[in-house]
C-alpha cells in the first residue's frame, strides 16, 4: 500500500531530498504524515520559540514568548515535498512524529508555499 509522507525545505525546485546530519548526529531524511506538522518546519526556529508535540495526528504548539507563531512564520515561504512513505522508516532515536530515510528519496510532487503563516493557519484550524 502506498502511503505518501511530507518534508518542507526553504529550497525549491528540488528533485531529490538528500539525507543531511541534524542533531540525531547520522544523515537522514525526515518527513511526516501530516502536511501541517511537515509545515511547520518550513522556517528556521528552535526549542527557545515553541515546543511541537502531536497528539492524535494534529500538532500541538506551546509558545515559550507571546506571539512566537506569528514571528517565526509571518512572511516566510517554503516548498512542501510529497515523497513515498515505502523509502521510509520509524526509528527509536527520532521523535514518534517523524519518519527516516538513510538514502536520497526522489521528490513526487512540490507544492510551493508563499504565505506560510496562512497556509498553517489554514491546515490547522
Amino acid at each position: 500500500m502506498k502511503m505518501t509522507l511530507y518534508h518542507a525545505s526553504k529550497n525549491q525546485g528540488l528533485r531529490i531530498l538528500l539525507p543531511r546530519e541534524s542533531t540525531h548526529g547520522a544523515p537522514y531524511v525526515y518527513a511526516t504524515q501530516s502536511l501541517a506538522m511537515a509545515l511547520l518546519f518550513g522556517a528556521k526556529k528552535d526549542d527557545f520559540d515553541f515546543l511541537m508535540d502531536e497528539e492524535n495526528g494534529r500538532p500541538r504548539l506551546y509558545e515559550c514568548y507571546p506571539d512566537a507563531f506569528e514571528q517565526v512564520y509571518a512572511h516566510e515561504f517554503c516548498s512542501v515535498y510529497e515523497v513515498d512513505g515505502n523509502l521510509f522508516a520509524r526509528h527509536d532515536a527520532v521523535w514518534h512524529a517523524e519518519y527516516i530515510a538513510e538514502s536520497p528519496v526522489p521528490v513526487l510532487k512540490e507544492t510551493k508555499v508563499f504565505d506560510l503563516h496562512g497556509q498553517l493557519m489554514e491546515e490547522i484550524s
